[in-house]
């Protein structure tokens, strides 16, 4: 039996054991209680102390900013903590005092300029202060109804779209819907053409790009197969240049489009052919002429050739080297 939550011992071996002995919420509670009681006692005594020797009590320096000097003069700021329903009561405190603030500021502008701040609220109206100066109100309104009156607004617009639409249909006999997917013109009474354009989401377009898509998709299918049973090959063709003779034996040059990745290696394989020629010739002229022609790169000396004549050499670089120049 340990009466300490945390109690050590030795065993046989000499081994130095802790023990931890459960308990229950009771004895917690218990346990708790008089630990606080304790650090209260230490805390009053602590006051105590502070009084007998400086005269004063530290809850005299907990609302001020009077700086605390000790016995050797050093100087000390005070910060005493407050619990939550202190802190609390302390903010709506102080909110309290702004609201009043505001109410008062409100009553002296009604009683300088016989209008409430309200009435600017909804109104791009200009105010001007008592030296004549034109001030621009903007009110502060939270989001809830910002939300109210953007919905407001969208309902005010729809209003109006239907009736713009039944009055159209009145007056020429069909709907605006109907010339969403024509390029047929509209003419007004006086004869005069007007194309309509409908705006449409990007849901809508979105759908309307895919099906045109696939129709197009669809045909070039048909168009596809159309070739293979007249002429008995396929249109896709390996290489990207390939010439053709029809029936009539007219030559054609077929090109066929590829994908962004296809080029790309296409072009990578260009550029390293294109790379390896330029290094042959580099290793040819040097071979020839003892340097490399990269010696000439930044030279207006004059090239001689077996002939004895004379040549300036200009040797090209990439946009990116030019551009970095």
């Amino acid at each position: 039996d340990f009466d300490d939550e945390l109690d050590s011992f030795c065993d046989a071996d000499g081994t130095q054991w802790v023990n931890t002995a459960a308990c229950s919420a009771t004895v917690q509670q218990q346990a708790y209680s008089k630990k606080v009681e304790a650090l209260d006692d230490r805390v009053a005594e602590l006051k105590t102390l502070f009084f007998a020797k400086y005269g004063r009590d530290l809850e005299d320096y907990e609302d001020e900013q009077e700086q605390l000097y000790d016995a050797q003069g050093t100087a000390w700021s005070v910060t005493v903590g407050r619990g939550i329903v202190h802190q609390r009561e302390a903010y709506d405190s102080r909110l309290n005092g702004l609201l009043k603030g505001l109410e008062e500021v409100k009553a002296l502008y009604r009683a300088k300029y016989g209008r409430d701040l309200a009435d600017y609220e909804d109104e791009g109206e200009l105010l001007y202060d008592a030296e004549g100066t034109a001030w621009s109100v903007t009110v502060g309104r939270g989001e809830s109804e910002q939300k109210q009156v953007y919905d407001a607004r969208v309902a005010e617009l729809d209003d109006s779209l239907a009736e713009v639409k039944a009055l159209y249909f009145a007056k020429y006999g069909r709907d605006l819907e109907d010339f969403e997917d024509e390029g047929e013109p509209v003419y007004d009474a006086e004869g005069m053409a007007w194309q309509v354009s409908v705006g449409r989401g990007a849901i809508a377009q979105k759908e309307a790009y895919n099906a045109k898509l696939e129709s197009l998709e669809d045909s070039l299918q048909e168009v596809k197969v159309l070739y293979r049973a007249k002429y008995g090959d396929d249109l896709d063709f390996d290489d990207e240049l390939d010439s053709f003779c029809d029936a009539d034996g007219t030559q054609w040059v077929k090109t066929a489009a590829c994908s962004a990745t296809v080029q790309q290696q296409a072009y990578s394989k260009r550029i390293e052919a294109l790379d390896d020629r330029v290094a042959e010739l580099k290793t040819l002229y040097f071979a020839k002429y003892g340097r490399d022609l990269e010696d000439y790169e930044d030279e207006q000396e004059q090239l001689y050739d077996a002939q004895g004549a004379a040549w300036s050499v200009t040797v090209g670089r990439g946009i990116v080297h030019q551009r970095e120049a």
